[in-house]
């Protein structure tokens, strides 16, 4: 039987720099290639830089880190292109809280053993299975269409404002228009402190 490989950009500790678990110790696993390809995504290396890697291989990472940390982030590149069943059973035995980031647009049933899924649109074109299982929205904003878009996905229990490249222009316009949203209760400004901080 043929080895199942998954292709990993890139493997590291550190603490969650966005969203609602902010300033918490995670491994990441960064996957490999994507299917939006945006351009101002701020990790385009991800894309076509990465190695295969069989799923046994990361065995050992896994339980020697789980030492420090029981929780798990799952990124890319597009981490929904591969079926990381098989990688999300040994996590699990593991016993790692799995969160994984998506752009949304490629569902798999594994995804409702996830414990944590974000889900960033780039567009109103998110498959509506993995909607229901998203505990969080992250949608990046670059200028009024971003805007219009937050407006599609809400009401929605959390949306998260992320300025591109954590620019405070657009921070500010974030600001008002949180301001002036009858959903404000449901929206979150988010800033990569990973950035700001100058960490991993």
């Amino acid at each position: 039987m043929e080895k199942k490989v998954l292709p990993i950009n890139e493997i590291f500790l550190s603490v969650q720099g966005e969203g609602l678990h902010i300033g918490k110790l995670a491994l990441f696993i960064r996957f490999g290639k994507c299917n939006l390809r945006c351009a101002f995504c701020d990790t385009k290396q991800a894309w076509d830089k990465y190695q295969s890697i069989p799923v046994e291989k990361l065995l050992p990472i896994l339980k020697q880190t789980r030492r420090a940390t029981d929780f798990l982030i799952l990124t890319g590149g597009e981490p929904c292109l591969n079926d990381l069943n098989e990688l999300i059973r040994i996590a699990k035995k593991l016993k790692y809280y799995v969160a994984l980031e998506t752009n949304g647009t490629t569902y798999w049933p594994w995804l409702k053993r996830i414990d944590w899924i974000t889900v960033s649109p780039k567009k109103k074109n998110i498959d509506k299975k993995i909607l229901k299982l998203c505990n969080e929205l992250k949608i990046i904003i670059t200028g009024k269409k971003s805007f219009d878009l937050a407006s599609f996905y809400l009401p929605f229990h959390t949306v998260i404002l992320q300025p591109v490249n954590n620019n405070k222009k657009i921070a500010s316009q974030i600001i008002r228009y949180i301001k002036h949203s009858k959903y404000n209760d449901h929206l979150r400004l988010g800033i990569q402190m990973h950035k700001v901080l100058g960490i991993k």
